[in-house]
């Protein structure tokens, strides 16, 4: 039985590699059949090449050890977002913005060393990081692992207070934006920062807190359901709580980062989970970032009075690499461009920013703005709102050296979390005491939807929504509340 799972996931992983590049020919096949591509630098085509076979490389091998991860979801936003995209856009010359192919090719040269560089150092990092905790791993005993992780892990009380918590934040999104502002994007951003509410950590809190809760509660439910002996209050629960999120969470009616994130973390919880190859998970994610991301952002200025199924249209693939959403890698390549030019290297300055992102301006007023919104502003972009990829933050933060360090830091974090979330998931599946999952088991469905946000970037905005997120799980932690007086 063993043996032959071995073989399906090898089989699985080697068609899914054959399948990505066959995809990106494809993409080559389709851009030259209208009309040939002339004067393209046979180098720059040398390294994108090099960044496909290594990033298609690396889906194929995670798709083999788990049926979804973050390593899995860290190779996925490299194929999309540092070679499928930008080989589209440096081949039809239609970069996002105002990148001009022919008159770059000595930065997008750098850029593409650069993005091997971090290929390199992030792949050794994380194999180097899962082999010692491998190594050092040792089968407990429940009782034992009981001990390790009792303040981390879920409890009834804690669900319980969760779901008082769903209705206390169901109360307040009603009385702030009304069912008319819950119901699509535009209301809902309207009332958010149109000035109604003033004070930014309230908006942070609001947004990803107070929004989490009910998220959180009904993943638990579902993480923890063989727990439940009265089946009945448990179905009653997720009744509740499914409800309660389609109020304040409704599809329409969030970021595509909050959307997107939510869609992920609950398609693994109900579907991706039960799979055993990794090849759905990674062919739903490049699916999504390139045909359903740009289909939900048509509903991004919408009122729901403006709300309409034929305002929703599908995209061509190939014009669909071209759009603003998939421009990381070209504000890599301005990044780059900033420390030459109108600004030069922050040297921390950016990266203090984003680790202390609850700071408010008012006790820090130097307090840094999003590296995308920098170096947008340098260069007179129209339009801020753009992204900074995690390997250009290390770049405007300390150069090469760090895109080499967080490179290798991103490896071993990833490696960590990656261990620790199967290392459970196996173990609350097989061990006898059946002991209840810890937080990490309930948001790292949605970490996986995360991720592809801190990966595009902006860090500072992308790292403070996924920690308020998880924030917003703690709840969850309630111990159970004793009656007995002490003696």
């Amino acid at each position: 039985m063993r043996l032959g799972r071995t073989l399906a996931s090898y089989f699985h992983s080697t068609l899914l590699w054959l399948c990505l590049c066959v995809a990106a020919l494809g993409v080559v096949g389709a851009i030259e059949s209208h009309g040939p591509v002339l004067g393209r630098d046979v180098n720059v085509l040398l390294t994108y090449a090099i960044l496909g076979v290594i990033s298609i490389s690396g889906i194929a091998c995670a798709v083999k050890q788990h049926p979804y991860s973050l390593n899995m979801v860290h190779w996925v936003t490299v194929f999309v977002f540092f070679f499928l995209a930008p080989l589209a856009q440096y081949l039809q010359d239609t970069f996002p913005t105002r990148l001009v192919a022919g008159q770059n090719t000595h930065d997008i040269l750098y850029v593409n060393a650069l993005l091997i560089i971090w290929t390199g150092c992030y792949g050794a990092s994380y194999c180097m990081r899962m082999r010692r905790k491998q190594r050092r791993a040792v089968v407990c005993a429940p009782t034992s692992g009981a001990m390790t992780w009792k303040r981390i892990r879920v409890t009834g009380t804690g669900i319980r207070l969760s779901l008082l918590l769903s209705f206390v934040a169901l109360t307040v999104f009603l009385a702030v934006f009304g069912t008319s502002g819950l119901a699509t994007r535009g209301a809902y951003e309207r009332i958010l920062f149109g000035g109604e509410i003033d004070s930014t950590p309230v908006q942070l809190i609001l947004s990803n807190v107070i929004r989490g809760i009910p998220v959180l509660f009904l993943a638990a439910l579902l993480v923890t359901k063989r727990h439940w002996k009265r089946r009945t209050q448990w179905w009653t629960f997720v009744v509740m709580g499914v409800v309660v999120n389609l109020i304040i969470n409704s599809p329409l009616g969030a970021a595509r980062y909050w959307s997107g994130s939510l869609l992920v973390g609950f398609g693994v919880l109900l579907w991706f989970r039960r799979r055993r190859s990794g090849v759905w998970f990674a062919a739903a994610l490049i699916a999504g970032l390139v045909l359903v991301a740009p289909v939900i952002n048509d509903a991004r200025h919408m009122d729901i009075g403006e709300f309409s199924v034929r305002s929703f249209s599908l995209v061509d693939p190939i014009r669909a690499l071209t759009v603003g959403d998939l421009d990381a890698y070209e504000m890599m390549v301005h990044t780059v461009q900033y420390t030459r030019g109108p600004g030069t290297a922050t040297w921390g300055h950016q990266f203090v920013g984003s680790l202390l992102f609850w700071m408010p301006r008012s006790i820090w007023p130097s307090k840094p703005i999003g590296s995308g919104r920098l170096v947008a502003a340098a260069f007179g972009f129209e339009n801020v709102n753009v992204s900074c990829p995690l390997p250009a933050e290390g770049y405007v933060n300390f150069l090469t050296a760090g895109v080499i360090a967080l490179a290798c830091g991103l490896g071993w974090l990833l490696a960590s979390l990656d261990h620790g979330y199967w290392r459970q998931e196996g173990r609350s599946l097989d061990w006898p005491g059946d002991l209840p999952p810890s937080l990490l088991h309930v948001v790292y469905p949605f970490l996986l939807g995360f991720l592809v946000f801190i990966m595009r970037g902006d860090m500072m905005s992308s790292v403070s929504y996924a920690v308020l997120f998880v924030v917003g799980g703690l709840p969850l932690l309630m111990p159970r509340l004793s009656m007995t007086r002490p003696r």
